[in-house]
């Protein structure tokens, strides 16, 4: 079993801390976008929580800034492009109109929701993950495995969830039909194919008689587990 702090609570808020120590609140049942204040006016040199978000929206619209919460040169050079391919004054600077139009582009960036590791213990040990957070059915919740995103976004793919029976067990898969006796019940959640800025990789554990799997951002999970590699990105965040 993963070594995953409980998450308690059926409407308890969950805080992401980000790499970039950005924080928000999202719902464990309904998945919420980032907290929206007003928008200050940022230019060269502006920091803070505003940045974070603004070089998230710019990374979606195709930039590929590390998102660190300061505005350097690299982030201006993002924001002049952005200003100059959507008709702006390209000045480099981001008020209302620039704001305005990053959130037109993508209204709705970084939809998150936490996944649930479930797990049963007979006759083998097997896994399952879910958005909800009480799944009952026989299956005991370990934590929030991971956080992906509940609609699509720039740049994701759906990952689907796939069951066989005998005993009962899910794989998940950005493949819509991987057949061998798996039936596909449909896109649990969306994540990353690649590699992409502030993503971390969550990994396939399989183990045999029967097949089984397991999914985790931990590359060594040992119990007789073998490594298959990375299946999906997800945002690099964690409960705190």
């Amino acid at each position: 079993m993963s070594n995953l702090e409980d998450a308690d609570g059926e409407f308890a808020t969950k805080q992401l801390n980000l790499k970039e120590e950005f924080q928000v609140t999202v719902s464990p049942t309904n998945p919420v976008d980032y907290e929206q204040a007003v928008d200050p006016v940022l230019r060269l040199a502006s920091q803070g929580a505003a940045v974070v978000e603004l070089q998230k929206l710019l990374n979606q619209n195709g930039a590929n800034l590390v998102v660190d919460g300061y505005f350097g040169r690299a982030t201006e050079t993002a924001v002049i492009k952005f200003q100059r391919e959507h008709g702006q004054v390209a000045d480099g600077v981001v008020g209302a109109t620039t704001w305005a139009e990053l959130r037109k582009v993508e209204s709705d960036v970084y939809i998150v929701m936490p996944i649930y590791e479930y797990y049963a213990e007979t006759p083998v040990w097997r896994y399952r993950y879910s958005n909800t957070p009480n799944l009952g059915q026989g299956w005991k919740k370990s934590g929030v495995g991971f956080y992906s995103f509940a609609k699509s976004q720039s740049g994701t793919i759906p990952i689907y969830q796939y069951s066989a029976q005998n005993p009962w067990r899910y794989q998940y898969s950005d493949t819509p039909n991987i057949e061998q006796g798996w039936f596909n019940e449909g896109v649990a959640f969306y994540a990353y194919k690649q590699q992409a800025p502030n993503t971390i990789p969550v990994y396939q554990h399989s183990a045999q008689n029967p097949w089984r799997f397991q999914y985790s951002t931990n590359p060594n999970i040992g119990g007789g587990w073998k490594n298959d590699g990375p299946a999906f990105y997800v945002l690099a965040a964690k409960p705190v």
